[in-house]
């Protein structure tokens, strides 16, 4: 038992970057789009309002597959769900390189969508499985940052892919990345080789029996934090998609900003975010042991 330990943390460490990698494709993913969209306003000939509608179609399709990996996740666990999410959007990104018009981008992004829905439940199963409570608020600032990572790789990677190959073929190596993380993702441990220690506790097993409890969604609508969390998403989101789905063609047309010539702005930006998300992880650990 104690010569388990140590290889249980290491791990515990290494599935938590394999969450991480896995953020930072997902956001790379869907911020290819963004970055190309002076390129693709001349190639498929869209328009601003057309372009809006397809990340309006994203959303959505997003929203169908959180909701859809939940129950994927539930019944076949962490492990295999996540797998099937990473296929399912790598197979979307590479159907890009593919659009010849507005309808077939679209077709693209509602594969995109439905796939990366399976990122965030999936992420946060897993670190419920090999962190204890203490930890996983700091795990979750962890991976997620992965996120804001992303979002920072994509304008210092993806111009200079479409310049030097093409535009299509920024989402093929995208797609890519995910194939391969996959590959390595089923490699992983299924699950903790020794109980975590805090399990022994009776606040573990009060709530390990309560995550077994079925809520009805309505009751979910009566807890307090379950309102603190959708008021708060409603209020920050949008600014968020706003930063990942049109800053670099705002740049462009109310700066004259040329993502091809520097994407140091942007990067700029991510970088931020990034270190203030980690930042807020560690204040939120420190604030829930007052």
């Amino acid at each position: 038992m104690i010569q388990e330990q140590p290889r249980q943390d290491s791990f515990r460490w290494m599935i938590l970057f394999m969450l991480f990698a896995a953020t930072t494709i997902n956001y790379l993913d869907r911020q290819i789009l963004s970055i190309l969209k002076p390129i693709l306003d001349v190639e498929l000939g869209w328009t601003d309002a057309q372009y809006g509608m397809i990340m309006s179609i994203f959303q959505a399709s997003y929203a169908i597959g959180l909701t859809m990996f939940g129950w994927i996740i539930d019944k076949y666990g962490a492990r295999m769900g996540f797998a099937i999410s990473i296929i399912w959007w790598s197979v979307g990104a590479i159907s890009h390189a593919f659009a010849v018009g507005v309808k077939s981008m679209g077709l693209s992004r509602i594969i995109l969508g439905l796939g990366e829905g399976g990122n965030f439940p999936a992420s946060i199963k897993t670190v419920t499985n090999w962190f204890t409570s203490g930890e996983r608020v700091f795990a979750t600032t962890l991976f997620n940052s992965g996120a804001n990572v992303g979002a920072l790789v994509a304008p210092a990677t993806i111009p200079f892919i479409a310049a030097a190959w093409g535009w299509q073929s920024a989402f093929i190596a995208a797609g890519v990345l995910g194939f391969i993380w996959v590959a390595f993702w089923l490699r992983m441990p299924k699950e903790p080789r020794v109980k975590l220690a805090e399990e022994s506790s009776a606040l573990a097993r009060a709530e390990k029996e309560e995550a077994r409890e079925s809520i009805p969604w309505r009751k979910l609508l009566t807890y307090r934090q379950a309102w603190s969390l959708i008021i708060v998403r409603f209020l920050t989101d949008p600014i968020w998609w706003f930063f990942l789905f049109w800053l670099p063609d705002f740049f462009n047309k109310h700066f004259g900003y040329n993502i091809k010539e520097s994407a140091l702005p942007l990067i700029v930006i991510y970088a931020l975010v990034t270190v203030l998300s980690i930042i807020g992880g560690s204040l939120t650990k420190y604030l829930a042991g007052l």
